[in-house]
């Protein structure tokens, strides 16, 4: 049996889709496996799964000629190849996905990672009528293609109450840490480091420029600590403001490239915290980042805004430090840096952070039991 996992918006060595379900759907007998994603980017020995083929045949930056380019890509390898599935993570890809099921029988998961309806009416990057039009047309374009999927795997729990129309057909798989990593017991002895960490996809939404200055200042205040913002950033003039804003010595600033999951798995187990400033908009409500689970995992505690969700979320855990990121001259930075070498983790379930591997491998293969053997 053939399958596809495709993302038009990053690389095919992606954290989700590479070492959550390229490696869960890996331990499935007699099965092929196929990763494509954008071009541009090398793939890296850390990421890759054993038995799975990595192809990046993708446009960068999906404009409508990228997403007249990135379908007949991807219907050029289905007419060759004759897939039994098609795992679609970018939504783009769903029209010519449905083109194959109409033509091949092939089946069709919608690995659902943003509710892109909210993301385009309340991101910060969205104004105006437009945002409104854009929000409404992929309602209505996702109402219409829903009828041709086969299952939705949802990132975010909030996610079912936000698109009750594929809540029908879906099981939430959320965006934790990776059991492949965690299996090979990354966690060391080495001495830590007297830094604090940002990590994770570098935007306005993440809060970058937030964790750009709160970081200054507390460096300001404590300049034999180290402070690092750590991930990749699309967006060249927010690349230019955080250069400008995150310069000093003792400050790294690494944002051209997508870093390996275990680079960025490294920097927060060597970091005393990590930063979670996330901007508060419906857009972000309910929505929790892989960071998160990768600071219970290590045992690290998690910097938050005062009184937000991501509050209220940490606090569950006994994981967060709430700090002001909106106004962070008002922070008391002493008391900062007191309770973060004070730290002490409390004991949780490694079900709390790890991804549910076996959940979503035994989901496929009840999907699949249909006309199949194995």
């Amino acid at each position: 049996m053939k399958v596809i996992l495709a993302h038009t918006r990053k690389p095919a060595t992606e954290n989700r889709i590479t070492l959550k379900i390229a490696c869960a759907l890996s331990h499935v007998k007699k099965l092929e496996i196929k990763v494509l994603g954008v071009d541009g980017i090398d793939i890296r020995a850390d990421y890759l799964v054993n038995g799975v083929e990595y192809l990046s045949p993708f446009k960068q930056r999906p404009k409508t000629f990228s997403i007249l380019w990135n379908q007949g890509v991807l219907w050029r390898l289905i007419t060759d190849w004759k897939p039994d599935f098609i795992v679609c993570c970018s939504p783009d890809l769903l029209p010519v996905s449905i083109l194959a099921k109409w033509r091949f029988g092939t089946k069709i998961i919608f690995d659902c990672q943003e509710n892109f309806a909210l993301n385009f009416r309340y991101q910060k990057h969205s104004s105006g009528w437009n945002s409104i039009l854009m929000s409404r047309l992929w309602s209505f374009a996702l109402t219409i293609l829903n009828r041709w999927i086969d299952r939705v795997w949802f990132a975010e729990h909030i996610y079912s109450a936000q698109l009750p129309g594929l809540s029908k057909k879906a099981n939430v798989f959320e965006n934790k840490l990776s059991t492949a990593f965690a299996n090979k017991n990354l966690k060391s002895e080495s001495q830590l480091f007297q830094t604090l960490t940002f990590t994770g996809v570098v935007s306005e939404e993440s809060g970058a420029i937030k964790a750009a200055h709160f970081l200054s200042q507390f460096q300001t205040q404590f300049p034999d600590w180290k402070t690092q913002i750590i991930g990749f950033c699309p967006n060249l003039e927010l690349k230019h403001r955080l250069g400008n804003i995150f310069n000093k010595p003792g400050q790294l600033l690494k944002i051209d490239h997508w870093e390996s999951a275990k680079t960025i798995l490294r920097e927060v187990e060597y970091s005393l915290a990590v930063l979670m400033p996330y901007r508060e908009s419906k857009a972000n409500l309910g929505k929790i980042p892989t960071k998160f689970y990768e600071a219970l995992y290590f045992g690290k505690p998690v910097l938050v805004q005062q009184g937000s969700d991501f509050a209220n979320l940490a606090a569950k855990y006994g994981a967060g430090i709430e700090v002001n990121f909106n106004r962070p001259e008002r922070n008391e930075w002493a008391s900062i840096r007191s309770q973060i070498l004070e730290y002490k983790p409390k004991t949780i379930r490694s079900a709390d952070y790890l991804f549910d591997e076996e959940g979503l491998r035994n989901d496929f293969l009840r999907i699949a039991e249909s006309g199949f053997k194995f």
